[in-house]
C-alpha cells in the first residue's frame, strides 16, 4: 500500500520580520489560513530575539539578564 500523504503535506515556515510584530504575525496567519494544504507551521524567533537570546546565554549579572529579558518582552 502506497502512502502519498507526504506529497500533500504543506509546510509554512515563518521567522524574523515575518513574525516581528502583531501585524506581521497576522499576515503570516492569513497566508496559512488561505492555503488548506498547509498542515504544519514552523515559527522561529521574531526579528531581533535571536541576538538577545545569544547575549542572554553568556551568563551575565542579574541586572544585565533582567535587561535582556525585558528586551525580549518588548520585542
Amino acid at each position: 500500500m502506497s502512502n502519498n500523504s507526504a506529497a500533500s503535506l504543506g509546510v509554512a515556515k515563518f521567522g524574523g520580520t515575518s513574525v516581528a510584530d502583531f501585524d506581521a504575525m497576522n499576515r503570516s496567519a492569513d497566508i496559512v489560513l488561505a492555503n488548506p494544504a498547509v498542515r504544519l507551521v514552523v515559527l522561529s524567533a521574531s526579528a531581533g530575539v535571536t541576538n538577545v537570546l545569544v547575549a542572554l546565554s553568556k551568563g551575565n549579572e542579574a541586572e544585565r539578564r533582567a535587561y535582556y529579558l525585558d528586551e525580549i518582552r518588548r520585542i
